[in-house]
C-alpha cells in the first residue's frame, strides 16, 4: 500500500455494524421470539380446545415443528410448570402453575378433561406470555439452562444431595 492509499484509508469511514438491539437495561424479547417461544404450547392447546389430543404410544404427546421427534406432554409441562414456579418467585409474579399441572396430570391418568381445566390452564399460559413479554430475555435463557441441567441430573440419578 502506497502513501497516498494510507491517507486515504486513514480518513475512510469505518466499517458500520449493525445496530445492536440495546446496550442498557433488560433486552425484552422481541414478537417472534414470544411466538416461537408459546409455539408449541400453542399448537396442544389449540388441539385441547377442540377435543383432541395427539398420543404417541399411550401417552399424550407432541411433536416438535423443527426436528419432529415426540416429547411426552406431561414431562414436558412439568418442565415448563418448574421454570414458571422459579420464574415467577424471582420476580414476584402473581402466576401459579397449579391449573395447568392439574390439566396436565389429568391427561396423563387418562382422566376426563373439562372445557373449564382447559381454559383455567390456558389463562396460566396467557398470564405466563404476558409476563415474558416484560421480562430480560437473556434471564429467562439462564432460567431456561438451569431447569434443563436439573431435569438432566435427576434423570441421571443426581440429585446434588450430599451424603
Amino acid at each position: 500500500m502506497n502513501r497516498a492509499q494510507r491517507r486515504q484509508a486513514a480518513h475512510a469511514k469505518p466499517l458500520s455494524l449493525p445496530p445492536r438491539r440495546r446496550t442498557f437495561g433488560p433486552t425484552r424479547p422481541t414478537i417472534e421470539e414470544v411466538r416461537s417461544s408459546f409455539a408449541e404450547i400453542d399448537h396442544v392447546f389449540g388441539l385441547l380446545r377442540d377435543g383432541e389430543i395427539e398420543l404417541h404410544g399411550d401417552t399424550p404427546a407432541f411433536r416438535r415443528d423443527t426436528t419432529g421427534e415426540w416429547f411426552q406432554f406431561s414431562a414436558a409441562m412439568h418442565g415448563w410448570c418448574d421454570l414458571w414456579d422459579r420464574l415467577a418467585t424471582h420476580h414476584r409474579l402473581s402466576i401459579t402453575t397449579t391449573p395447568v399441572r392439574k390439566l396436565v396430570d389429568q391427561l396423563h391418568a387418562g382422566e376426563m378433561v373439562t372445557k373449564g381445566d382447559i381454559d383455567a390452564a390456558w389463562r396460566i399460559i396467557n398470564a405466563a406470555r404476558a409476563a415474558y413479554r416484560e421480562m430480560d430475555v437473556y434471564e429467562v435463557k439462564i432460567f431456561v439452562r438451569t431447569v434443563m441441567i436439573k431435569d438432566q441430573l435427576e434423570a441421571a440419578g443426581q440429585t446434588g444431595e450430599t451424603q
